[in-house]
C-alpha cells in the first residue's frame, strides 16, 4: 500500500514538473533559402520621371532614386468627399504614413448625361491631384472605364447602357470609340500633373475585376495603348489580379487585396473562412467582390515576374442590406501584416478615408438592385465604409493601429523590400500562431498574428521561435512568453542599428531621429508582452539602462525586464564613442505617436491629441479640452500664436507641453415628430346644414409643381381625417379607400407628373366639427425629396358637384386652419412616431473647429435630411453613426437635421455581427446622441 502511495506521488511530481514543457510552443524556421531570382526590364512602364528620382519596378519592389520602398497607399474617392476638405483629409492620410493616394474617377460622376462632362466643385479632379503634389503625395488615378467601387454601373454612364447595339467592357468599336472619348477627359485633367513633369501621377489602374482570362488580355493592351496616346505616360500601369484576372504579359502590373468581411455574399452566415488573415504564398484572393459571378478560378499565370503589389486591404467593408458587419481596430492591421509578412512590397488600402455618394441630376449613384439589376444594395448616400478616416472626417480606433505599422514601413521599408518570404502555413487557423519570416541572409523579421475575425483565439503558451541561419541557429526570446488573443507583431533578428547589432527584440522597430548629441531608437512594445531585447557585444562599449536587468552572456548582452515606456531607456556607447538611445513605447503609447518630415528632418511627438503638420503649423485637434505634447526632438521648440497659453517642462530627455482650451458644451433640442411633420390641421366643419345644401360637398384644393430633371420615383399623400372623403389628381379620381380617425398612406405615384398637379380632396356635408392634416411627399430617383404641406395655401370651396375638367372652381377661400400642430389635437395617439427634428450648433467658438454628432438608434435603417435634401444615410449595424456639423454651417441655422427611422420588417433577411436587442422588430427610437467638440490649434515648430 505505501509503495502505491509513493509511486503515484512520482508521477504526479513528474507530471506536474513537465506540464509546461507539454504546452511550450516552439517554431522552427530555415532561413537559409531565403531568396529568389532578381528580374528587371521586363516590364513595359512609362516613362520612369526625372533623373535623381526616377521610379522603376522590378519582379520583387519598387525603387525611386535607385533606393528600394515599400509604399504605403490609401485610397479616398475626391468625387465622394467635400472639396473644401481635401486638403484637411489627405494631411490626415499623410500623417497616418500613407505615400501614394489612390482614387477612383468614376464615368457617371463626370458625363451622367451624354457629351455634358462636368470637372468642377467636388469633381475637380484636377485640383484634387495638384493638392497631392503640393503636400508632398504621389497618387495612383484608377481611370476605369468600369470601376465598380460600389457605384451605380460600376461608374458606366445609364446611358452608354442604354445603347442597343453595344458591346460593353470589349473591343467593340462602338465602345472603343466612348471610351476613348473618356480617356481623353481624363488624360486633360491629368496633363502637367504626371510623374514625367514632376507631377503626383505614378500610376493608373485600367479596368477593374476584369476577369476574362487570357481572352481579356486584348482588351487590357488597347485600354493601355488608348490611355497612351491620350498622354497618359507613367511609370506603372495596374490592373486588378484577383479572380481569373486578365494580365497580358509584362504590359501591366496586377495588384490584389483582401478585405475582413464579405458583405457581398449570398447568404447570411457567418464567414468561417477567410484567408486573408493567414501568411501564404497564394497572391489570388478569389473571395473578393465574387458576387459578380466571374470569378473563374483557372489560373492561367504565376506572377514570378511581377511584384506582390496590393490595392485593396480592407480596414473595414460597406455594409450591405442583406450584411451588417462590425469590424475591429485590428482587422486591417492583421490583414496588412499578414500580406507583408507573405512578402508584399506595396501595402495598399481601399477603403482608407470613407466618403458620401454624390447625388446625380437624374439618379442616385450608388449600387442598387432595383434600378441596375447589380446584387447588392447600399446605402444611398453614406460611404463610410468603417475605414481608417470616417467618413464624417473622424479618425477611427483603426487609424491608430495602422499608423505606427505604416511609419515601420516608411522607415525600414528599404531594408525589408529586399527579403524574401519564409512561410510555414498552420493549418489550424482558429486556434494556432500563424507566423512568417522576411529574411535576407541572416538578418529579418518574424511576423506573427493570433487573430482571427469572428473567433477568440487561445492564448499560445510559452512561445519560441529557433531560426537556422547560414551557419548557426537564433532561439528567442530567451524566456518564453505567452501570446494572447488579438497579438501582431514584427519583431527583428540581426538588426542593424549603425555599427550595433541587435540580435532580436520582443518589439517592433518604429523610427530614427536623429539628435544633436545622440541617435533615438525608437520601438513599440507588442501587445501584452514585456519586451526583451538582445545585443551583440562586438561593437558595443557600454549599455546601460534606467529600468529591467541586463546581463552579458558570452557574444551578447541580454535585457529583460524592461518596462516600456517614454520614461524608460536603453544607452548604448558604441566603439566609435557614438551614443544610442532605444525607446520601447509602451502599447497605449504607441497608439499616440506622431512622425512628419519636415526640410528632411524628421520630427515626433506624443500627444493624446491628433496632430498634422502642414509647413511648419502643427494643427492640433482634440476632443478634449487638455492637450499635452511630448516633443521626441530636443532642437525643435513650438510657438502658439494667438490668445491660447502653453506651459512647457523638461522631463528626461524630452519637453512637455500643455495646452488647455477654454472648455465648451454644444448643446442640441429633439422633437419628436409624426409622418405629417409640419402639416396644419384644416377645418372641414360645415356652419350650417339644411335641405338645401344636404347634398352639397366640401372641396380643398392644392395646386403644386413638381418639375426637376429626374423621374419622379414614389409619391405619397399621408392624410388623416375625422370623415371619410374621396380624392383626385388633375381630374383623375384615386381609386384607393380613405379611412376615418386613421393614417392614411395613399400612392400618388402613377397620378402626378413632371409639371403642374392640382389635388382635390371631397368631403361630403355632414354636421362636425373635424379637421385633416395631410403631407405629399415626392421622392425622385436621384434622392431629391418635395413635400407639400396642409396649410393655409390649401382653397377650398363648396358646391354640389366638383367642375369638369375643363372648368375651373368657384368661389376659393383660403382654408381655415383648426390647429397649427399635432400637439394640440387630441388625436396624436393614433401617430406613431418615426421622425427626429433635431436643432444643432451652425457655429463654434473660436477654439473649436467642428463637432461631431454621434447617434444610436432603434431600427433597421434611417436617413437625414436637411431642407429636404438627404445628406446622409445609415443601414444600422448596431455602431454609432456619425455626422460632421461643420459641413452644413449656415444651413444648419434655425433649421433642423430631420432624421426618419425605419423600422425592420417581418420578412427582412439579414445577418448581423452585432445582433439587434430589438424584440419588437416594429419598434424604432432615437436611443442616444452626443455631441463631441473638435478644439484645434496650429502650433508653430521653429528649429532652434
Amino acid at each position: 500500500m505505501n509503495k502505491k502511495i509513493i509511486l503515484l506521488f512520482i508521477l504526479v511530481y513528474v507530471g506536474t514538473m513537465t506540464m509546461p514543457e507539454a504546452f511550450a510552443q516552439h517554431y522552427f524556421i530555415d532561413t537559409r533559402n531565403a531568396s529568389s531570382p532578381l528580374i528587371k526590364g521586363q516590364l513595359c512602364m512609362g516613362n520612369p520621371g526625372p533623373s535623381g528620382k526616377a521610379l522603376l519596378i522590378n519582379n520583387q519592389y519598387m525603387t525611386i532614386g535607385g533606393k528600394p520602398v515599400i509604399p504605403v497607399m490609401g485610397e479616398i474617392h475626391f468625387s465622394r468627399y467635400p472639396r473644401n476638405e481635401w486638403e484637411d483629409v489627405l494631411l490626415k492620410m499623410k500623417a497616418c504614413g500613407i505615400t501614394i493616394i489612390s482614387t477612383y474617377v468614376f464615368w457617371i460622376y463626370h458625363e451622367e448625361i451624354e457629351g455634358q462632362y462636368d470637372w468642377h466643385g467636388n469633381k475637380d479632379l484636377r485640383y484634387f491631384l495638384a493638392l497631392c503634389k503640393k503636400l508632398h503625395l504621389m497618387a495612383v488615378v484608377r481611370i476605369g472605364p468600369w470601376c465598380h467601387g460600389e457605384v451605380r454601373n460600376g461608374g458606366l454612364p445609364d446611358w452608354i447602357l442604354q445603347k442597343r447595339y453595344i458591346h460593353l467592357r470589349s473591343n467593340d468599336p462602338e465602345y472603343q470609340y466612348y471610351v476613348q472619348q473618356w480617356y481623353n477627359q481624363v488624360a486633360a485633367q491629368l496633363k502637367g500633373l504626371l510623374y514625367k513633369d514632376n507631377g503626383p501621377v505614378i500610376g493608373v489602374q485600367l479596368e477593374n475585376e476584369y476577369r476574362h482570362g487570357k481572352q481579356g488580355e486584348a482588351h487590357i493592351e488597347w485600354l493601355k495603348q488608348t490611355a497612351i496616346k491620350a498622354g497618359i505616360d507613367v511609370p506603372m500601369y495596374t490592373v486588378t489580379g484577383w479572380g481569373n484576372a486578365s494580365v497580358p504579359k509584362n504590359q501591366v502590373i496586377p495588384l490584389f487585396g483582401g478585405y475582413p468581411g464579405a458583405p457581398w455574399n449570398t447568404n447570411l452566415d457567418k464567414i468561417a473562412n477567410n484567408t486573408n488573415y493567414i501568411f501564404t504564398t497564394v497572391r489570388n484572393e478569389e473571395g473578393i467582390g465574387n458576387e459578380m459571378k466571374l470569378a473563374d478560378t483557372i489560373h492561367y499565370e504565376t506572377y514570378h515576374r511581377y511584384p506582390y503589389f496590393t490595392c485593396e486591404l480592407g480596414v473595414g467593408n460597406e455594409v450591405t442590406y442583406h450584411r451588417r458587419p462590425v469590424f475591429s481596430d485590428i482587422d486591417g492591421l492583421a490583414i496588412a501584416t499578414a500580406k507583408l509578412g507573405s512578402g508584399s512590397n506595396l501595402i495598399g488600402y481601399y477603403m482608407f478615408a470613407g466618403g458620401t455618394n454624390e447625388k446625380g441630376q437624374l439618379t442616385s449613384l450608388e449600387e442598387n438592385q432595383d434600378e441596375t439589376g447589380y446584387p447588392n444594395r447600399y446605402p444611398k448616400i453614406s460611404y463610410d465604409f468603417q475605414a481608417a478616416v470616417k467618413e464624417s472626417g473622424e479618425l477611427s480606433p483603426a487609424y491608430f493601429q495602422l499608423k505606427k505599422f505604416h511609419y515601420f514601413l516608411n522607415e525600414f521599408g528599404s531594408r525589408l523590400a529586399l527579403m524574401t518570404p519564409v512561410i510555414k502555413p498552420s493549418p489550424d487557423v482558429y486556434t494556432k500562431l500563424q507566423y512568417a519570416v522576411r529574411a535576407e541572409k541572416d538578418t529579418g523579421y518574424v511576423f506573427g498574428i493570433n487573430y482571427y475575425r469572428g473567433y477568440r483565439k487561445p492564448i499560445q503558451k510559452q512561445v519560441q521561435f529557433t531560426l537556422q541561419l547560414q551557419a548557426k541557429q537564433l532561439t528567442f526570446p530567451h524566456k518564453p512568453v505567452d501570446i494572447t488573443d488579438s497579438c501582431i507583431f514584427i519583431w527583428p533578428y540581426n538588426f542593424r542599428m549603425n555599427d550595433v547589432i541587435l540580435q532580436y527584440a520582443t518589439a517592433t522597430p518604429l523610427c530614427v531621429i536623429k539628435q544633436p548629441d545622440a541617435t533615438d531608437w525608437f520601438f513599440t512594445q507588442t501587445k501584452n508582452i514585456m519586451p526583451e531585447l538582445s545585443f551583440d557585444t562586438t561593437a558595443i562599449q557600454s549599455i546601460e539602462s534606467n529600468s529591467g536587468h541586463i546581463e552579458k552572456e558570452r557574444d551578447h548582452y541580454l535585457l529583460t525586464g524592461f518596462t516600456p515606456g517614454i520614461a524608460h531607456h536603453i544607452t548604448i556607447k558604441d566603439r566609435k564613442n557614438n551614443i544610442k538611445h532605444l525607446f520601447i513605447l509602451s502599447y497605449k503609447e504607441s497608439l499616440h505617436v506622431w512622425l512628419f518630415h519636415r526640410y528632411h528632418q524628421k520630427i515626433g511627438f506624443l500627444s493624446n491629441a491628433n496632430l498634422y503638420l502642414q509647413h511648419n503649423s502643427l494643427h492640433v485637434y482634440s476632443s478634449s479640452p487638455h492637450v499635452r505634447l511630448i516633443a521626441l526632438n530636443n532642437p525643435y521648440h513650438l510657438t502658439l500664436p494667438g490668445d491660447l497659453s502653453m506651459q512647457s517642462k523638461k522631463e528626461g530627455f524630452f519637453t512637455t507641453y500643455d495646452l488647455h482650451f477654454k472648455r465648451d458644451t454644444l448643446n442640441y433640442q429633439l422633437v419628436p415628430k409624426t409622418v405629417l411633420l409640419q402639416a396644419q390641421w384644416l377645418s372641414t366643419a360645415i356652419p350650417v346644414i339644411n335641405a338645401g345644401n344636404t347634398l352639397y360637398h366640401k372641396f380643398f384644393i392644392k395646386e403644386f409643381s413638381v418639375s426637376h430633371a429626374s423621374e419622379i420615383k414614389s409619391a405619397t399623400l399621408y392624410l388623416s381625417t375625422g370623415l371619410p372623403c374621396s380624392l383626385a389628381i388633375d381630374h383623375k379620381w384615386l381609386n384607393q379607400p380613405v379611412s376615418a380617425e386613421t393614417l392614411n398612406e395613399l400612392d400618388l405615384t402613377g397620378y402626378l407628373k413632371n409639371g403642374d398637379n392640382t389635388l382635390m380632396i371631397d368631403f361630403p356635408f355632414v354636421k362636425n366639427d373635424t379637421a385633416f392634416a395631410a403631407r405629399i411627399k415626392i421622392d425622385y430617383y436621384n434622392t431629391d425629396q418635395i413635400n407639400f404641406y396642409s396649410d393655409t395655401s390649401w382653397l377650398t370651396t363648396v358646391a354640389y358637384v366638383p367642375p369638369a375638367p375643363w372648368e375651373s372652381f368657384k368661389n376659393l377661400k383660403p382654408a381655415i386652419v383648426k390647429h397649427a400642430n399635432l400637439s394640440s389635437y387630441s388625436q396624436k395617439k393614433i401617430f406613431p412616431i418615426h421622425y427626429w427634428e433635431l436643432f444643432v450648433p451652425h457655429h463654434f467658438s473660436n477654439s473649436m473647429d467642428n463637432g461631431y454628432l454621434h447617434l444610436k438608434y432603434t431600427g433597421n435603417r434611417a436617413t437625414c435630411r436637411l431642407d429636404d435634401k438627404l445628406i446622409d444615410d445609415s443601414f444600422n449595424n448596431g455602431s454609432y453613426w456619425n455626422l460632421s456639423l461643420k459641413r452644413y454651417g449656415e444651413a444648419l441655422k434655425n433649421v433642423p437635421l430631420l432624421f426618419h427611422i425605419y423600422a425592420f420588417k417581418p420578412n427582412d433577411k439579414i445577418y448581423f455581427d452585432s445582433p439587434m436587442q430589438n424584440d419588437n422588430c416594429n419598434q424604432v427610437n432615437m436611443n442616444k446622441i452626443i455631441l463631441n467638440p473638435e478644439y484645434y490649434a496650429n502650433i508653430l515648430v521653429n528649429y532652434k
